[in-house]
């Protein structure tokens, strides 16, 4: 990621209130790239709006983009009107079918201790 994104990423953690990226004294475009790696890692971006949003704020009943209301994948950001790329459907509320195999290997290996 570019600097100035993370930077960007950084400013939107600290607008939301999130207590590990709160300010404290002096800071340094180093330290300002760790949070916006930090706040990348916990975000997903809509696809519908481009919006970064936490996945937390999402989840819920109906898994909705709290900027315009679209229905929203919490691992990757599709929705409905702006699916992958090479298109998906849901498997699960707030979970497109892009992640299917993924998950079943997580869970496979977690549950089967990898067999």
């Amino acid at each position: 990621m570019k600097p100035e994104t993370l930077k960007h990423l950084a400013d939107i953690a600290r607008a939301v209130g999130g207590e590990s990226f709160s300010v404290c004294g002096p800071r340094d475009e180093e330290e300002m790239a760790r949070e916006g790696e930090a706040f990348a890692a916990a975000c997903i971006i809509c696809s519908s709006c481009d919006q970064p949003i936490l996945a937390v704020e999402v989840a819920g009943p109906d898994y909705l983009c709290t900027e315009c209301g679209a229905r929203i994948c919490v691992l990757c950001g599709c929705t409905e009107e702006s699916a992958c790329e090479e298109g998906c459907h849901w498997i699960a509320p707030g979970i497109c079918s892009t992640h299917e195999k993924f998950l079943w290997d997580e869970f496979t290996s977690i549950f089967t201790g990898g067999v």
